[in-house]
């Protein structure tokens, strides 16, 4: 199915309580990923052992992450169009002469003065070059998000378990995107034989990415949303995430969510006294960070 658009409701989805959603500010993701763009949690890695990860809270780790998506500075020399100076005259405003009827008799000559500008390497910035790896290829684990407290979207403000933003740019090298972010508190499913699927709190990869969301009535909450992502981005000329189009999407108690993961399964403790020569319920966790999608 697709995902929530910006402005539609949800059909076929319990919708939350009155009361139900929180204002708990969703788990800090400090770390970014250079070649997949994944926010990171403090003491996370990449999936992919092999990517650099830096923090951005700090001015090594942002200089670092500048380079990968604008290039080095460097030095250019750019000829400065200079002026036809006629050698009887003082040097005046431009001439418009013709050079080629003056050239045989050195009449007139061309003033070139080269100058030397500081600027990067790239003109368009330098997206994702991988997506994050999950190595499970194996048939997904589906359930239900059971009834749990929400919280409100950074973009859309909608109630939420989960969310997950792609900034992106449209003229960026690569792919465009400059930053995947997906975040969770913790949730629960329930799958159709009765297990009990916990997903940690943190961060988790989403299969797909959600519709573009470039309203001019969301910008506030877009700007809202990169100054928590990143709050020195006002203090620097240069923005390490460059964008012309947002994409989100969400997760809600009622949605059939898909889990990409090898399961770890043990008893669930909460039901050990069950029906005489009924199977005890299971409870799940995902190993790895999780991996969802909406089926």
């Amino acid at each position: 199915m697709d995902f929530q658009d910006a402005d539609c409701d949800t059909i076929g989805v319990a919708m939350p309580t009155p009361g139900a959603s929180t204002s708990q500010p969703w788990p800090p993701l400090p770390k970014l990923c250079i070649d997949c763009r994944t926010t990171l949690g403090k003491d996370e890695r990449c999936t992919w052992r092999s990517h650099e990860v830096v923090d951005i809270t700090v001015a090594q780790g942002r200089k670092r992450l500048n380079e990968a998506i604008w290039g080095p500075m460097i030095q250019r020399t750019l000829p400065y169009r200079g002026r036809y100076i006629l050698r009887d005259e003082p040097p005046g405003p431009h001439l418009p002469i013709d050079t080629s009827a003056y050239a045989s008799v050195g009449i007139a000559q061309y003033k070139f003065e080269p100058r030397t500008v500081t600027g990067r390497l790239r003109r368009s910035p330098l997206g994702a070059v991988n997506t994050p790896l999950h190595l499970y290829r194996g048939p997904p684990t589906v359930g239900v998000v059971a009834a749990h407290p929400l919280s409100l979207s950074p973009i859309r403000q909608q109630p939420c378990v989960a969310f997950a933003i792609e900034v992106v740019h449209s003229l960026g090298d690569s792919s465009g995107i400059m930053l995947r972010d997906a975040r969770t508190k913790g949730f629960r499913l329930t799958t159709a034989d009765g297990t009990r699927v916990e997903i940690p709190a943190g961060r988790f990869i989403a299969v797909r990415s959600g519709r573009a969301i470039w309203r001019w009535w969301r910008w506030l909450s877009i700007r809202r949303y990169l100054d928590s992502v990143d709050p020195l981005r006002q203090q620097e000329r240069e923005s390490i995430f460059p964008h012309d189009e947002i994409r989100e999407f969400i997760i809600r108690p009622g949605n059939r969510v898909a889990v990409h993961n090898h399961m770890i399964r043990s008893a669930d403790p909460r039901g050990m006294q069950s029906v005489y020569r009924q199977a005890a319920p299971m409870v799940a966790v995902p190993k790895g960070p999780p991996c969802l999608e909406l089926v």
